[in-house]
């Protein structure tokens, strides 16, 4: 190879992986409860009736009343996030952490047992090991994806056709036309608060304006509730802090959105970009899987191609629903129920190590990304210290730059 082809050839490396990328992790299943990131706290309704069943975060706490769902809760809250954990974390070479709570937290009178003395303590551990906070509204008034992960399950994503429990019909955020969209309403009100609560601790990177609002949701309205979202927020929120924005699944729509950094600084756009839920996935062999992952740097480029600042806000070595209750407490996986494919592992651990440096091989091309989860009771690929425990990453974060040049995608 020629000295001009080698030159060339680092320039363009230079270019595209960025020292400055934001590298974290996910603090979820805990201020917002998820059945398959902590599987034993829902063990205690594995064998319930219809209608005594908890599936998410809300119906826990109307199965077990107040006193008790605060009483499991306030023990879940203090042992799935400690100081060791955040120890971890920085000695990982990550630098942030994205921390999901409910649109409750801040709110009193709900019935729902609000955690935010615990989000007041993730704040302060990340300054104190100089990790970075991404505030994220992950469960939003009526829900804004109908799934567990939003606090309130609706039937909609139960395949059965109906919900085990008293679950609405359909999400109902950004789609309460008829009550003058309060839902709307009270999610602003819930980031202001969060925003004057935190506004003064200079480690905050941003709020995330709401956990992946779902693609039956008008896209224009969406937008226009984000620029007026963005406009409140920015009017109290230090310079510093970034406002993110999730794409609603939907890529390709915001290549041309708020892209007037001057007269909007400091936005982002998140994308949350997984292999798991996917049909065609999983049909493929692992080998198949593995080099499949190297087409996920389109998407990357997609969204950056027009000037936007993106983040990949979750991802994860998941490549089928295999995990227990992913798709929902009690719910059989796509893969065994509709595909009738085993969900015996067959990964290996050289493909999980390839998969994952392909991935990030995409990701350091992005502003920065946060993997999903830091910790999961029973699945290792849903782990990021699992993924440092078992050898499938190296132990220090600040060495993906040049890890990732040796991904089979950048041959």
């Amino acid at each position: 190879m020629s000295k001009l082809c080698m030159f060339l050839i680092l320039i363009i490396l230079k270019s595209t992986i960025s020292a400055d990328v934001t590298r974290g992790v996910n603090l979820g299943g805990w201020l917002m409860l998820e059945p398959w990131i902590t599987p034993s706290l829902f063990e205690q309704f594995r064998n319930t009736s219809f209608e005594n069943t908890a599936i998410d975060e809300t119906t826990f706490n109307q199965r077990l009343g107040y006193q008790e769902a605060f009483k499991q809760l306030e023990k879940h809250w203090t042992e799935w996030v400690t100081e060791e954990d955040f120890m971890k974390i920085r000695d990982y070479g990550l630098d942030a952490v994205r921390i999901p709570f409910s649109w409750w937290i801040i709110h009193t009178g709900t019935g729902l047992v609000s955690g935010l003395h615990h989000l007041d303590r993730g704040v302060q551990l990340a300054k104190k090991y100089g990790l970075k906070v991404l505030l994220d509204l992950h469960g939003a008034p009526l829900s804004q994806n109908g799934f567990d992960n939003s606090g309130l399950t609706c039937t909609n994503f139960y395949r059965s056709g109906k919900c085990p429990t008293n679950c609405p019909d359909k999400l109902g955020w950004g789609q309460d036309a008829d009550n003058n969209f309060e839902s709307l309403r009270l999610t602003l009100e819930t980031l202001k608060k969060i925003t004057l609560r935190y506004k003064d601790q200079d480690h905050i990177y941003g709020i995330q304006l709401v956990n992946e609002p779902w693609l039956t949701i008008d896209i224009d309205l969406l937008k226009n509730w984000y620029m007026e979202a963005y406009t409140e927020l920015r009017s109290i929120a230090p310079k510093s802090w970034n406002i993110v924005m999730h794409d609603s699944f939907r890529q390709n729509q915001w290549q041309d959105f708020m892209l007037d950094k001057a007269r909007y600084p400091n936005n982002i756009i998140d994308s949350h970009i997984y292999f798991a839920f996917s049909q065609d996935i999983m049909k493929m062999k692992p080998e198949e899987i593995v080099k499949a992952s190297c087409n996920v740097v389109d998407q990357v480029k997609l969204l950056k191609k027009s000037g936007q600042t993106v983040i990949i806000g979750e991802w994860s070595l998941g490549h089928d629903d295999c995990a227990q209750w992913l798709v929902g407490f009690r719910q059989n996986p796509v893969k065994t129920e509709i595909l009738k494919l085993s969900c015996d592992e067959a990964f290996s651990d050289s493909d999980y190590s390839n998969f994952v440096r392909n991935q990030l091989w995409a990701w350091e091309q992005a502003d920065g990304w946060f993997f999903w989860n830091f910790k999961n009771e029973l699945e290792d690929n849903w782990s990021y210290f699992k993924l440092v425990e078992r050898g499938w990453v190296p132990k220090d974060a600040r060495t993906f730059p040049e890890w990732v040049k040796g991904s089979m995608c950048n041959k």
